[in-house]
């Protein structure tokens, strides 16, 4: 498959472990230099030491996203590698252990932070890019509902599976 991400960025949330894992590494495969984001340094080191292809272009990023310092963290990160992000994959998120009715306000607060706004956190900061490029960026969110599409940008958002969805 040639998905002609040569010469392209992506920044995959929640990229050392799991399925953000799996979407870093096949990025890289199809030529794109991939943005790696992690937590915390361990959490990089180890995804990155579970690469074992030296021909494919990724690099750790830390940071938080569940706080704007976190955020802004992970893009002075890319700054100062110079890299500017076509392609964001939101992977990042967690779904909500209960039922709807016996879930308390903190734990709805917390699962939006982390499953919407640290999303959006990252959305503000690449846009402003993606509507630059010249290129059809992308930003792909899984673990949000609906988003508004952007002019120059194609916003997809990616079903989670029955088997994480609440009860």
């Amino acid at each position: 498959m040639d998905l002609a991400l040569t010469h392209k960025t992506a920044l995959v949330s929640g990229a050392h472990r799991g399925t953000g894992h799996v979407i870093a590494r096949t990025l890289a495969e199809e030529g794109a230099t991939v943005a790696l984001h992690a937590f915390t340094q361990p959490q990089a080191d180890e995804a990155m030491a579970a690469i074992t292809d030296p021909a494919l272009n990724i690099v750790p990023v830390v940071g938080d996203l569940l706080t704007d310092d976190g955020a802004q963290q992970v893009m002075n990160q890319l700054a100062q590698q110079g890299l500017q992000i076509d392609i964001l994959v939101n992977n990042y998120g967690t779904a909500l252990m209960g039922k709807w009715d016996s879930l308390t306000t903190e734990q709805w607060l917390e699962a939006t932070n982390v499953n919407v706004l640290s999303a959006v956190r990252l959305i503000q900061h690449c846009t402003p890019h993606m509507r630059e490029s010249q290129w059809d960026a992308s930003s792909i969110s899984a673990p949000l509902a609906t988003i508004n599409r952007m002019p120059s940008c194609r916003t997809t958002t990616v079903p989670r599976p029955r088997s994480l969805m609440l009860p």
